[in-house]
């Protein structure tokens, strides 16, 4: 048998058979398709991932350079060829192919196999080439520990892959057998590409029956010449102990990597209602390692090829090939799942493993695991295929998909006001349909007045005022059909979203065996809106507070009233303010409606006032969620600045699972413990619940921005007689408060603010005006008042005076809720604004129109759902245990032949489409 394998006979006809077939497959495939062309060009454009593609090349050439490497270095050495063949050509480009169809993304233990398979194919290919020993000690015991590598994964491959050999040869046989000889001649009807196909896919699977053998003897044999040798130069003691250390390390490493994955016990030991103390306590002090094993969970369907619990397929082809029960080969079952091991994963199901990880990291870490860790799914996600959806999501934050080419700022200003229109030119950068979405702010008075799009430089859709659910619901529905809309919504106090879609892709155009990338149409947004300048005579512009998919740079075009101008920073979206072209005579400006109501904005503050020391009868909250826990330092000096006001009798309310009331003199921030996801708005309830109906000037809640998307629904909105006021202390305000919290908010007088400093700034000015039950708000020098009465209106004031006519509007008695909502979105829709409950959406066709008017009629038109911004993510085709009918052994050889054909043909039909059916 030896001397069999050793002959050049052997040698020659096997490595150049398997490869001569090889490259005529390859020479008339290239010649035929420009395969290979096609793919290094996608990835180039940037429409297929680089890795993949990489990948793909490699195995596809490594037949090429081992047939290079046949001509020239083994030229002479003839009986090396078929350790070449099975000891680095095959498991080469089996290992190529393995990452790119079934090992997603690596973890520690499939990368320590990873690394051990390429370290042993080099070295058993230097061996190959290099067949000189060592001049020294220290490198002949550094070349036998890479030698002993050879040792592990020749046992490793050999072992592994011999559960394969009596089914696949049961299933070969029986295949042989039901091949039709009256099939032939329409065989060779397909042409000749087919043939040589199907021949080279039938002999590599005979050749691929021996591989796991051969295999081992050659990586075997590699490491005893190596042993041996050491053995007679040195000492034998000395190297068994070195290749005994070295497969014991890495025996211990896939002991190490590969058993207690992080999140087993996690998922069952957070899946509590309540935690006591000591339990808080103690998953705090591990919150990292509890991360980590949750992100396991979750990308489980990235990182393993099944559930260990689940894997059978041992089992069942045993049952297939040979007959009996499937329990009869559970221990050869067993036996394989310890060397598949790194592929498997630790738990019942990863479908729910992966819900159920989302769900806790939100209860434990108050925060949108997508959100937290989107780095790492945007990583697992390019290891595969996978697309993500068409909508803006949490993995978009921050991406450069959608470059803004222009930015154009046009404005009219009128005895104080400002209006503003701002224009926005996109344009494509990828092959696939984007969303735009901007969240930004405006000053708490400002008015959203207006948004249009179009393709082209004229404006040709404009916006339609609708309840905000309605609104939302056909944004979303038109989405999903890919039809244009854009929507524009308040999302707070002073926040606002603003998204549009789609911004079309590149095309890709192919001519024969050339191609070439056209840009996408570019997509024209318009909005508009109202303010009053501010004391240094400048308006403000809207403030972003987070984008998605889309981004500013040098190459943007910025122009103010036709001019070319600058922003301090490239990539900014927006300067924060800009400076009126005149100097605005700061006047006063009244607007009366129809119920006598009269709003005001009068120009009586000169100058920013200092914090006062009066004291006001607060009640402070402490949000004790797991997010605030960054923020103890500057909790510690907001408590510390209300001591020296005199606040330490004041009653402080800590919120979370042990919420109770105390008094802030008796807070002490060391012992606070910081755990969970509690909401704002459950935080407030907590508080209402607590303070057993004392009234307070103010309630002072001290948080941070809080996580929008893991916002309550179920929740309703509260009543307060006094403000609720919301303290920033990380010092962002919140891109969006669910709508609830902003009822809560708005109802009770409140605000939200940046620092503590602000509030009591705020509270100095009210103090210092005397400013009554009529005062609304104050901003940019200008008090606003309500009262009732008869005026002449100023019809340029409208807009402004109807948020705030509409912000202070309560509930009429005797009417039900819907009711009241309708009348305020009358008010809205008269005036053409945007307000909490009213929204601007464009649309641009009949179809959509009517389905606007059929949502508008329903009673729940002003309902807005939480937009939580999670993808969800498709999962990877291949799973073990997931197959519903196990075929037979013969039948997989079927099937692999006929997939095989399928493809070859379906490729070599529509070549000109074969990126697209890629994509």
């Amino acid at each position: 048998m030896k001397k069999l394998i050793q002959s050049n006979f052997f040698s020659y006809g096997l490595f150049w058979s398997w490869n001569m077939l090889y490259l005529v497959l390859f020479a008339s495939l290239e010649i035929s398709t420009g395969f290979v062309i096609f793919i290094i060009r996608d990835a180039f454009l940037g429409f297929s991932p680089f890795e993949f593609i990489i990948t793909a090349i490699l195995a596809y050439c490594v037949p090429l350079v081992s047939i290079t490497l046949a001509l020239t270095v083994f030229r002479k050495r003839k009986d090396k060829l078929v350790a070449l063949f099975y000891g680095v050509e095959v498991p080469l480009t089996l290992l190529l192919l393995l990452r790119l169809f079934l090992v997603r993304e690596m973890h520690a233990g499939t990368l320590h196999l990873f690394i051990l398979f390429v370290t042993g194919m080099i070295v058993f290919f230097y061996g190959l080439i290099n067949e000189k020993s060592p001049a020294t000690k220290l490198s002949a015991s550094f070349s036998l520990i890479l030698n002993s590598v050879l040792l592990i994964i020749g046992s490793y491959v050999g072992l592994l892959l011999i559960f394969y050999i009596p089914p696949s040869l049961a299933g070969l046989i029986k295949a042989l057998a039901k091949i039709n000889l009256t099939d032939i001649p329409y065989l060779f009807s397909e042409g000749f590409l087919v043939i040589i196909f199907l021949v080279f896919l039938f002999y590599s699977m005979t050749l691929l029956l021996g591989l796991p053998v051969a295999f081992f003897y050659y990586y075997f044999t590699s490491f005893y010449k190596k042993i041996k040798w050491y053995s007679e130069t040195y000492s034998l003691g000395e190297a068994l102990a070195i290749t005994g250390s070295f497969a014991a390390l890495n025996l211990l490493f896939f002991y190490l990597l590969n058993w207690n994955q992080p999140q087993k016990d996690y998922l069952t030991r957070l899946n509590k209602a309540s935690f006591s103390d000591s339990d808080i306590k103690e998953l705090s002090s591990n919150a990292e390692e509890i991360k980590s094993g949750l992100l396991n969970a979750y990308l489980s369907n990235y990182r393993y090829l099944g559930e260990e619990e689940k894997n059978d397929h041992i089992e069942a082809i045993y049952k297939s090939a040979f007959g009996g029960e499937k329990s009869n080969f559970k221990l050869l079952q067993s036996a394989h799942n310890v060397f598949l091991k790194p592929f498997l994963y630790e738990g019942r199901s990863m479908y729910e493993d992966t819900r159920a990880a989302s769900e806790l990291y939100e209860k434990c870490f108050d925060v949108s695991l997508q959100k937290t860790e989107r780095d790492a799914i945007k990583s697992a996600l390019k290891s595969t295929w996978e697309r993500q959806g068409i909508e803006a999501g949490l993995l978009n934050i921050d991406e450069k998909n959608v470059h803004v080419s222009k930015q154009e700022i046009k404005t009219k200003e009128q005895e104080g006001i400002v209006d503003v229109e701002i224009h926005e030119v996109y344009r494509n950068n990828t092959f696939d349909q984007q969303e735009v979405l901007y969240y930004f702010s405006l000053p708490e008075h400002a008015v959203i007045t207006g948004v249009w799009i179009s393709d082209t430089n004229e404006k040709k859709f404009s916006y339609r005022v609708s309840p905000r659910g309605a609104a939302q619901q056909v944004y979303k529905e038109q989405v999903r059909e890919r039809i244009d809309p854009s929507l524009l919504e308040q999302v707070g106090p002073r926040q606002y979203r603003l998204r549009a879609f789609p911004v079309l892709p590149k095309n890709r155009i192919y001519d024969k065996r050339s191609v070439t990338v056209e840009e996408g149409p570019d997509f024209h947004l318009w909005f508009s809106y109202q303010l009053l300048a501010d004391l240094d005579n400048d308006y403000s512009l809207p403030f972003q507070l987070q984008k998605r998919n889309v981004y500013c740079d040098g190459d943007t075009e910025f122009l103010v009233n036709g001019k070319e101008s600058g922003k301090n920073n490239d990539e900014d979206w927006l300067p924060v303010s800009l400076p009126c072209s005149n100097k605005q005579e700061r006047k006063s400006h009244v607007f009366a409606f129809n119920d006598s109501t009269i709003i005001s904005a009068t120009p009586e503050i000169t100058k920013t006032e200092e914090a006062n020391d009066k004291k006001y009868s607060f009640a402070f909250i402490i949000d004790q969620s797991y997010s605030t826990g960054k923020y103890k330092e500057q909790l510690e000096d907001i408590l510390e600045s209300l001591s020296e006001k005199g606040y330490e009798e004041a009653d402080v309310y800590l919120t979370g699972q042990f919420a109770r009331k105390d008094q802030l003199k008796a807070v002490d921030t060391d012992e606070l413990v910081y755990w969970g996801n509690s909401s704002q708005l459950k935080m407030l309830h907590q508080f209402d619940s607590l303070r057993k109906e004392k009234k307070y000037d103010g309630v002072v809640f001290l948080t941070d921005q809080g996580d929008y998307e893991i916002s309550e629904d179920s929740l309703s909105s509260l009543e307060f007689t006094f403000p609720v006021y919301l303290v920033h202390m990380d010092g962002k305000l919140p891109y969006a408060y669910d709508d609830e919290l902003m009822e809560t908010i708005v109802n009770s007088g409140g605000k939200s603010y940046l620092s503590i400093n602000d509030l009591f700034q705020q509270k100095q000015l009210e103090h210092k005006y005397n400013l009554s039950k009529e005062y609304l708000l104050s901003e940019q020098g200008y008090v606003w008042k309500i009262k009732q009465g008869n005026v002449e209106s100023q019809p340029q004031f409208e807009k402004l005076a109807a948020r705030q006519y509409i912000n202070m509007s309560k509930p009429v008695k005797g009417q039900s809720n819907l009711s009241n909502l309708d009348f305020i979105h009358t008010v809205a829709l008269k005036a053409g604004i945007v307000t909490r409950f009213s929204s601007m959406i464009v649309l641009v066709n009949e179809v959509q129109h009517k389905r606007l008017d059929e949502m508008e009629s329903k009673d729940d038109r002003f309902n807005r759902e939480v937009e939580d911004g999670k993808e969800v993510l498709s999962k990877p085709m291949f799973k073990l245990g997931e197959v519903s009918g196990t075929p037979e052994p013969e039948e997989w050889v079927l099937i692999i032949f006929g997939c095989g054909l399928i493809m070859f043909s379906l490729y070599s039909r529509y070549k000109s489409k074969i990126s697209e059916i890629l994509s």
